[in-house]
């Protein structure tokens, strides 16, 4: 179970990480380039940059545990000896 929950624990740091660096410096970031318009729409861009790399992140982790969960799943078979002779001619078909 460990490398599946390092996929997990790495996109939880991951985001915390990032709230803490917009809540510290976004406001600063913003204000320093309210001046020129178009350093405002990179701004814009870059944050939809980061957004969607963070929804990958996550994404990512949540396939590899979700990968995990479904090779630990068990296929339940019934016995051949158990059935009788008819039926296991007609499935041996």
């Amino acid at each position: 179970m460990g490398k599946r929950t390092t996929w997990l624990g790495i996109a939880t740091a991951v985001t915390a990480f990032d709230a803490i660096m917009v809540t510290y410096y976004g406001a600063v970031i913003w204000r320093t380039f309210v001046v020129v318009i178009w350093s405002k729409l990179l701004l814009l861009l870059l944050a939809a940059v980061w957004g969607t790399t963070l929804l990958d992140v996550w994404d990512h982790a949540w396939s590899r545990l979700r990968r995990g969960n479904q090779e630990h799943r068990v296929a339940v078979s019934i016995p051949v000896n158990g059935l009788s002779a008819e039926l296991a001619e007609e499935i041996d078909v």
